[in-house]
């Protein structure tokens, strides 16, 4: 475990560590100063013993009613200040259970001669964090478009995913790819889980056949955090990235000629929009 890992560690259970130290030296404490003890004094023995039970009955709390008492304080102060229409997306929020903390998109644009059709191949890694306080499923799933360019289809290259510490998967993808009504969809078998704390990466590789002039967007179901783009196309194509993020404007970084990055958290169903164009044809069109 990195050093980060472990200073999360300590924020998340430096609480029932204390309590659960509390308890053993009360424990202790009344083993030394009950009547057959090695140093025998009544008050003592009572002073501990009400150490070791507050510390049991705290404990107690913690582990079962800590969580239910702070959402029934937030779900109150939400009642409290916002209006109705509001109130049902930061309960959805806040019940959140998976983080993504690491979003790191690779997308190359190759053109296909003699058309006016690029290969849009994207290469994306996300680690996921679970945030919340119990085992949660992990899908390995992914969905792509096909947009019927004969002899050109859509396809789903490659899925993988690794655990902290333990090595990559092989590529999931070889089965279970299915035809939708207009694209493809991939969902392995069986689903992964995480514990309070763990991490996963997935990562997973797709082709889309599109056009010289187009876009394409990508959307998840999961808040992600400082998300980064690279898109490598021919000179003679003009590229743009746009985070659909309420203050895009302040924290989108270009961290190269073409990368750009987020500073900033993306709730689910936020869009990442690339968008391409001819160079010639787009100064054709401001003449």
């Amino acid at each position: 475990m990195s050093k980060d890992d472990w200073v999360d560690l300590w924020k998340t259970h430096k609480i029932r560590v204390v309590l659960g130290a509390l308890i053993f030296f009360g424990v202790v404490g009344v083993l030394l100063f009950e009547q057959r003890g090695v140093f025998p004094f009544r008050f003592l023995e009572h002073l501990f013993m009400a150490f070791a039970v507050a510390g049991f009955i705290a404990l107690i709390i913690e582990l079962t009613l800590q969580r239910q008492l702070v959402r029934n304080a937030f779900e109150a102060a939400i009642g409290y200040l916002l209006r109705d229409e509001l109130k049902g997306e930061l309960r959805w929020i806040y019940g959140l259970d998976l983080l993504c903390e690491k979003h790191i998109q690779h997308v190359s644009l190759k053109e296909i001669p003699e058309t006016q059709l690029v290969i849009a191949r994207s290469t994306v890694i996300r680690t996921f964090r679970n945030i919340s306080d119990k085992e949660i499923p992990i899908p390995l799933n992914v969905a792509i478009d096909e947009w019927f360019h004969e002899g050109f289809p859509s396809n789903v290259i490659s899925f993988r995913y690794q655990h902290d510490g333990q090595p990559q998967s092989n590529n999931l993808a070889t089965t279970g790819i299915k035809k939708t009504d207009a694209g493809l969809a991939f969902e392995a078998v069986p689903t992964q889980h995480l514990k309070r704390g763990q991490r996963i990466t997935l990562s997973f590789e797709v082709e889309e056949t599109k056009q010289r002039n187009d876009w394409m967007f990508v959307t998840f179901s999961t808040p992600t955090a400082n998300p980064t783009v690279t898109v490598d196309a021919p000179e003679s194509i003009e590229i743009g990235v746009a985070f659909d993020h309420r203050n895009a404007g302040d924290l989108s970084i270009k961290k190269g000629e073409r990368t750009w990055q987020l500073d900033g958290m993306m709730l689910p169903r936020m869009d990442i929009r690339i968008r391409w164009y001819d160079k010639e044809r787009s100064k054709q069109w401001l003449q």
